[in-house]
């Protein structure tokens, strides 16, 4: 990255502008960790973790647009030159750390872009809960398969940006804490606004030190779900006969560690038309519009963040069911077994038909039951996380 410097007799001080939005994207990055930390609270409301989720985006939008800004006034302005007694190696490492910094601002940000745009469940952005944020078109466009695939990629790539930033950052505090504290140059006056340039920068250092010396948060386990060997099935009981029914196609994400429930993560998406009974003559009926109506409706979804155990090897999902495009609380028990690397773990949730509008409440004179519970089975192998 090429980097302007300042005319001899140039002012050696940042620009009002500069440093504006230096501080404006320091806060942000900031915040956002913040909200990292708030969004995996264990008991957080879940309308409230979606918001969080939301604003988390929003920022970084915001400092994707920033970034772009103080690279283009950089340009025009140029940077004040470093002191006289600066080693070369250390203008070399300064310059690099900067570049280094601003691409990692960018990385970041398009990767938490593009993952949004593939992820598996499609929720809009809302910047500020005011202005749309589109996708990121051609892989919005992409098919759920390729969608699974690069998700995955921009998931760990997003994340080893997030821990590089993480490092960087502390590099970077470390460097203004030697040029305030031992050196004593000046360098850091260059870049803090002028009320604070005659003030003890120890204080102000120190205070930034802290915001980024927090121990790295431990994550949950990901699992790549196999389709072939997991199920997601039903039952239900009339009239003394019962009809057995399974999905043939499904999605499914998940997160987990059974030491780690606050940073746990199940997300299912089923197709409605893929419903395959017992009873042939059922299947039909069932993707009609009064019972799933798989025209309007092609998908159910669940979807649930952080876990609570309920009993040994005992575990419950409380999360936000979505049939026929009505959105309930729902809570999926479930057990998981663990060996190494391979989990399997069997669940089971309710379905109340009539808070979604599924079917009627008898057919030829046969009472259908209210509920309906359906089972899960997954298998999965751990991720290399």
């Amino acid at each position: 990255m090429a980097h302007a410097t300042m005319a001899p007799g140039a002012s050696q001080s940042y620009g009002s502008l500069a440093k504006l939005l230096h501080w404006i994207t320091a806060a942000l990055v900031f915040s956002m960790i913040a909200l990292g930390l708030a969004m995996t609270q264990e008991g957080l409301e879940l309308g409230e973790r979606f918001r969080l989720y939301q604003l988390h985006k929003s920022m970084g939008v915001t400092v994707l647009a920033i970034t772009v800004v103080r690279l283009i006034v950089r340009q025009i302005n140029g940077v004040p030159a470093l002191p006289a007694h600066i080693h070369g190696w250390e203008r070399i490492a300064a310059h690099t750390a900067h570049g280094a910094l601003y691409a990692l601002l960018f990385a970041m940000t398009l990767t938490g872009w593009a993952m949004v745009s593939v992820a598996a469940f499609s929720v809009p952005t809302m910047l500020y809960g005011v202005i749309p944020w589109p996708h990121i078109p051609f892989l919005a466009e992409l098919s759920a398969e390729d969608k699974k695939a690069a998700e995955s990629v921009f998931k760990q790539t997003h994340e080893i940006f997030a821990y590089s930033l993480a490092a960087l950052i502390g590099l970077h505090v470390a460097a203004a804490l030697r040029h305030a504290l031992i050196l004593k140059d000046g360098v850091m006056s260059r870049m803090l606004p002028r009320f604070l340039v005659r003030t003890s920068a120890i204080a102000f250092c120190i205070a930034l030190a802290a915001l980024v010396a927090r121990p790295g948060d431990a994550r949950a386990y990901e699992w790549d779900v196999n389709p072939e060997t997991s199920k997601v099935g039903f039952a239900v009981t009339a009239a003394g006969s019962t009809i057995t029914g399974a999905f043939q196609k499904f999605q499914a994400q998940v997160k987990f560690d059974p030491d780690l429930l606050a940073d746990a993560e199940i997300a299912v998406a089923i197709d409605m038309a893929s419903v395959k009974t017992s009873l042939p003559e059922a299947d039909q009926t069932l993707v009609s519009a009064e019972w799933f109506d798989v025209k309007q409706f092609p998908r159910a979804t669940f979807r649930a963040q952080q876990a609570k155990r309920v009993g040994e090897g005992k575990f419950e999902y409380a999360g936000d069911l979505t049939v026929k495009g009505v959105t309930k609380l729902a809570t999926l028990a479930f057990t998981v077994d663990i060996e190494g690397s391979e989990a399997t773990a069997q669940g089971e949730l309710t379905i109340v038909r009539a808070d979604h509008g599924v079917g009627p409440e008898s057919m030829a004179g046969v009472a259908i039951p209210k509920d309906v519970k359906v089972a899960m089975t997954i298998k999965a192998l751990k991720l290399n996380n």
